[in-house]
This record gives structure tokens, sequence and C-alpha cells, in this order.
């Protein structure tokens, strides 16, 4: 089970619906912190992370925030392989 809270506002609501559709999605919003949206959701971690991630979340995300750059890193390298679409390519110098 992944708990994740996003600190995105409620405009972003619909859209992680979307992205996880058998999830508990809530406003977790209190006095204090303004749109916040709870995410509980059963995946593996690094699908979780992916989708987030590559989606545009992870500036977002608590979780992804804390998560160890190692592991990351290690990720990062099987999405560009897995997942191009989601990077632009590198601009070369001429």
């Amino acid at each position: 089970m992944i708990s994740d809270l996003i600190y995105g506002g409620d405009e972003y609501l619909d859209e992680i619906k979307g992205l996880f559709p058998t999830a508990k999605i809530e406003d977790a919003s209190d006095e204090v912190h303004e749109g916040r949206i709870s995410i509980d959701v059963e995946m593996e971690d690094e699908e979780y992370f992916r989708t987030i991630i590559l989606n545009g979340f992870g500036e977002m995300s608590i979780s992804a925030q804390m998560m160890d750059n190692e592991t990351i890193k290690k990720w990062f390298v099987n999405w560009k392989r897995d997942y191009p679409e989601f990077f632009k390519e590198e601009v070369q110098n001429v």
C-alpha cells in the first residue's frame, strides 16, 4: 500500500484520479495546508513513483521528494529505456 500527499491544489484532483482509478483519493486540506490531496493505492513502489514522476507530479509528491536519490537514478535508467515518450531528446549543439 502506498500512501502519499500531493501538494498541488484541487485543479489536479481529476487528473490524479485518472492516473490511479483504483486509489482512495481525498482532499486532505486543513487550516494549515491548502490544496493537499491524499492518495492510498495498492501498487508496487516503482510503478507508483514512475506514474507520479513521469506525469509531472514528482515535485508535488511528499513521498517522491523523500525518496532515496540512488533508487530514483536506477529507476530512471529503466524508465528512459521503457518509456522514451516521457523524455525529451537532448539538444545537441552543432
